[in-house]
């Protein structure tokens, strides 16, 4: 037996529960490397998976503490399998994986944006989980026509590739212990740690500069997310106040969003980003209706997202405009955001991002 199969052994899921799931007076700390024991082990199969759900709720309802969550990412990492791809920048876009379904989200087509202005770029997520059981890009490629949905070995090729330059990473490939349970968590019905964290697991690794773009809606995620994403160890990361917690600012509000480096004192940066008047869109514009089922969504954005890249104007082209400028900047291929937006433009005006699209359809 070695010293992980020992102290796995030694560990018991439920006297976890009892120490965090008493109240706020009596509940006690639990440590880094016990929760990630307790992620491990369960993942695993060494734990009951109601239990589970019930230390993971119990630690919401307190409020996870930096360390605790420090301690899941490391069993989660420790789950993920990861990769090398042969490039000098990568940029992974990290969209909550259950979806969105209040507003337009054209997530699926900002990575071949990405790699026709040369920065190679993934969306990593599932086809469907819970709780938002919304439209996700891999609903989107389906809807496209793309069926069967790249493994890692084939995300790297895709990503090498002078005619693709973007990819998908599915959990099911990348974290397939974490992709097992979303029946499971599910039945959590609420957002847990692993909601948070699954975002951040890194799967596809640059053999040069790695770039997170990720976005929150409640204000204490973003110094979450810049100390997760340094633990994962991404060389930089934005975090952007984004529609649905997703990667697109609200263009009819002031751009919120902070950037991070690993060789910067951890602390968040304000960054300037001008939105050009005419880019602004109405939230309402980009809404959709309550009763608006998930199919008609992937419809909409399907053939909005397409237009956009065969060179239509519209919001998709603003969104993906300003979006993608913003990454641009980020990464330093842009030198200011002026020259990122043009860039972006110039892509989708030229037919390269759309034949990008085509190619990794197939």
């Amino acid at each position: 037996m070695n010293d992980t199969e020992a102290s796995l052994e030694k560990l018991k899921l439920p006297e976890l529960v009892q120490r965090v799931a008493i109240g706020p007076k009596l509940q006690k700390e639990i440590t880094r490397q016990e929760a990630a024991e307790a992620i491990t082990s369960a993942l695993n199969g060494h734990e009951n998976m109601m239990q589970l759900g019930i230390f993971l709720i119990a630690l919401r309802m307190r409020g996870e503490r930096m360390h605790e969550f420090e301690g899941i990412l490391d069993g989660l990492l420790e789950l993920t399998n990861s990769t090398t791809i042969a490039v000098d920048y990568l940029a992974e876009l990290a969209e909550p994986f259950d979806g969105s379904n209040r507003q337009r989200n054209f997530c699926a087509f900002l990575p071949a944006v990405l790699a026709a202005c040369g920065l190679p770029a993934y969306v990593s997520g599932v086809h469907d989980c819970g709780p938002k059981h919304g439209v996700t890009a891999s609903k989107i490629f389906e809807s496209l026509g793309k069926t069967q949905l790249p493994g890692m070995v084939e995300a790297v090729t895709l990503l090498e590739s002078n005619d693709v330059g973007w990819a998908y990473c599915g959990q099911s490939y990348s974290t397939p212990a974490l992709y097992a349970i979303r029946g499971q968590r599910d039945l959590m019905v609420k957002r847990t740690a692993l909601t948070t964290l699954e975002r951040l697991l890194h799967p596809l690794v640059a053999s040069g500069k790695n770039h997170l773009h990720i976005g929150y809606v409640h204000k204490a995620y973003p110094s979450i997310y810049a100390r997760m994403a340094m633990q994962a160890g991404y060389d930089s990361v934005c975090i952007v106040k984004g529609m649905e917690g997703g990667v697109f600012p609200a263009l009819d509000k002031p751009l919120k969003a902070e950037f991070v480096e690993s060789d910067s004192s951890g602390e968040l940066a304000r960054i300037d980003f001008e939105i050009d008047p005419l880019d602004v869109v109405s939230s309402t514009e980009i809404k959709f209706k309550a009763t608006d089922k998930c199919e008609a969504q992937v419809a909409k954005i399907s053939e909005e997202g397409l237009a956009a890249l065969n060179g239509a104007q519209g919001n998709a082209r603003k969104l993906l405009t300003t979006a993608g400028a913003l990454i641009l900047y980020n990464v330093g291929l842009a030198s200011n955001p002026v020259v990122a937006r043009t860039m972006v433009r110039e892509a989708l005006d030229s037919g390269d991002a759309l034949r990008r699209l085509q190619a990794f359809i197939g």
